[in-house]
């Protein structure tokens, strides 16, 4: 799909643009590492796992603070934002360091954030829920006072998935234009210590290739989300439209009929 594109990997360009760097590609100088951040994908593991491989254990397991996506906050576990470098800097980053990203189902990560920002009380339940309610909910029916699985998506499609960082797409990690040596799924978290071992702590000559998590052969995994019976088919289109490259991408799909998200791909290849 990224030759289709036609875009040219981020690392051979001749100068780094500004505005085709991913601003969620951390830097961690320390262990050579480039690490996309998005939220939803169990970015708030990695970037404890990130604290405890510079030092920073005995900090959390006081609870004097907790991972945050700030720059002040990345900075405490010696993360640093790849655009922040000189351009010369960034380049050597890019060409030299080894780069992983995380994904999920985008659809299980559009019900994971529906979840944690609108049916528990927050900033978003407070200040924009309130709004997506007006707008969408029919006048005299009584849902209460918490968004609904359809107004939530309704808001998504309308302001697209750039209005906020729970919900961007892949696109954000430029995945066609930075060669990611590395690609990490939440579907396979329970094993994500053995790579989050061999990025912070072994000799680069033993690493092995792509998606090392997964088995030599087929790997997939279903899982039913009911949240989506109520969507309609024009809905489920436009999140088709918005989600598309981010499923054809990294091998999931989605069965409507069975309101099913399964994600498949081939064990020691990438996409």
């Amino acid at each position: 799909m990224c030759t289709n594109a036609g875009r040219t990997p981020l690392k051979s360009l001749d100068g780094v643009l500004e505005e085709d760097l991913p601003n969620h590609l951390l830097v961690d100088d320390k262990h050579g590492i480039l690490y996309c951040d998005l939220a939803k994908v169990g970015s708030t593991t990695w970037l404890t796992s990130f604290a405890f491989a510079s030092g920073l254990a005995d900090r959390y397991q006081r609870r004097k603070w907790i991972p945050g996506h700030s720059d002040e906050a990345l900075s405490r576990y010696n993360l640093r934002r790849l655009h922040t470098y000189e351009p010369d800097e960034r380049r050597k980053r890019l060409e030299s360091y080894l780069k992983f990203i995380v994904v999920r189902h985008p659809y299980d990560r559009l019900v994971a954030a529906w979840r944690n920002k609108f049916l528990q009380k927050n900033f978003y339940t407070v200040k924009v829920a309130p709004g997506i309610i007006k707008t969408y909910r029919q006048q005299g029916v009584d849902l209460g006072n918490f968004v609904t699985f359809d107004e939530f998506i309704q808001h998504v499609l309308h302001e697209g998935a750039l209005s906020d960082p729970h919900w961007l797409t892949y696109e954000s990690c430029k995945p066609c234009l930075v060669e990611y040596e590395y690609i990490s799924r939440t579907e396979t978290m329970q094993k994500d210590d053995k790579l989050m071992k061999l990025l912070l702590g072994v000799d680069r000559l033993d690493l092995t290739p792509k998606h090392v998590l997964a088995p030599a052969d087929l790997y997939k995994t279903t899982k039913t989300l009911p949240q989506f019976q109520n969507i309609s088919e024009h809905h489920m289109n436009k999140l088709n439209d918005m989600y598309g490259a981010d499923l054809r991408l990294f091998g999931y799909h989605f069965d409507k009929s069975k309101h099913e998200a399964s994600c498949e791909f081939e064990g020691r290849k990438c996409c």
